[in-house]
């Protein structure tokens, strides 16, 4: 079984914190693209970004959590006061 793309970001920390609520969520994501720590990397974007993959098998679902997770990023939080 191969890994599918899920999602591509223009930068690191974006690319880590979508992996990271995927795996909380139980699914295997895999940031590809990382540079290497000291060396300066290319532009992500001119290099075709930073991939963010999943097993194929849960491209569906791991699609599905990202969306949600914009959903709620996107969502207006009121002011308590």
């Amino acid at each position: 079984m191969g890994l599918a793309i899920v999602a591509r970001f223009t930068s690191l920390p974006e690319a880590q914190v979508a992996g990271a609520a995927l795996r909380s969520a139980g699914l295997d994501a895999t940031v590809l693209d990382d540079p290497l720590p000291g060396v300066m990397p290319l532009e992500p974007d001119d290099a075709g970004g930073i991939r963010l993959c999943v097993p194929e098998a849960d491209l569906a679902a791991a699609r599905a959590l990202l969306a949600a997770a914009r959903e709620i990023g996107d969502a207006e939080v009121e002011d308590p006061d």
